[in-house]
């Protein structure tokens, strides 16, 4: 009976390591691009495996959220940078981060490489998701809303910095998952991390809400720069003319005013300057 309980256990610990499907996505380009390839994959099955290829360049395989594509997600994985691969190096010595997925429902991923400045990965569409049409995602929860929304993050963190909008519960029940992290020719790390399916409280419209606050700040300042200039332009042109109506009226001709008119020429007779030597004379 024990060796049959036995046998029945090992059977189905051999399914389902034979359901687990592995799955594999590029990490950027074999030119440094900032992309994933592909950049989503679904059907992805609890318990299936992810592994991340890290391409040449340095890139980061950080989970977000649907409402905030290009900020980290609270309770979530993040490779870092510390996996740089030179162009042309072969895939043996390229690391590698497995994911394990706990449940169906979406992952939403970025790189986190030169964010908030104009050469953000994150803002070059560098965007990766895992079931983003899982059921109960929502209808406007898709990849194509969360690549625009990334774009949009990416912008608004070059004009204005960070700012959150979402707010995740750490006390909240979330799914958990387990990721291990490879880099050739180094010591293998394995963490056990908490994941979520990005069932975040923010969303789109919060994004919004932020910029429409922050609009008028913006367009106040920007009004009031526009204002000062027209003012001290003002002042200048009143100057210009009060100075030229100054000038102008001193230089009025009177009503009794007559020109000097030139002294007709008296010729004196030659005795009266020369002696005939060339020489003045009073005489």
């Amino acid at each position: 009976m024990v060796q049959l309980v036995r046998a029945l256990l090992g059977l189905a610990l051999l399914a389902s390591a034979s359901a687990q499907k592995p799955w594999k996505v590029v990490v950027g380009n074999e030119t440094g691009g900032a992309l994933f390839d592909p950049i989503s994959l679904d059907g992805v099955a609890s318990g299936d495996t992810v592994t991340f290829v890290f391409s040449p360049k340095n890139h980061s395989v950080t989970q977000s959220s649907f409402a905030e594509p290009c900020r980290p997600l609270h309770g979530g994985f993040d490779t870092g940078f510390a996996h740089p691969v030179s162009i042309g190096a072969p895939l043996a010595d390229r690391p590698t981060f497995t994911y394990t997925m706990n449940g169906t429902g979406p992952i939403w991923i970025y790189c986190r490489q030169a964010q908030f400045t104009n050469t953000s990965h994150c803002g070059q569409d560098m965007v990766f998701a895992i079931n983003p049409d899982a059921p109960n995602t929502g209808a406007n929860r898709t990849l194509d809303t969360f690549r625009k929304n990334a774009l949009v993050e990416a912008f608004s963190d070059l004009l204005f910095g960070n700012i959150t909008t979402s707010t995740i519960s750490s006390t909240s029940a979330q799914p958990t998952s387990s990721a291990s992290y490879y880099k050739p020719q180094a010591d293998s790390l394995a963490a056990a991390v908490s994941g979520d399916d990005s069932n975040s409280d923010g969303s789109w419209s919060a994004l919004l809400d932020k910029l429409n606050n922050l609009a008028p700040v913006v367009f106040g300042l920007l009004g009031g720069i526009l204002v000062l200039l027209l003012a001290i332009l003002g002042v200048g042109i009143a100057m210009c003319v009060r100075r030229g109506t100054s000038q102008g009226a001193g230089r009025q001709i009177g009503p009794n005013y007559a020109p000097v008119r030139r002294q007709d020429r008296v010729d004196f007779p030659e005795e009266r300057y020369t002696d005939g030597t060339g020489k003045y004379s009073d005489a």
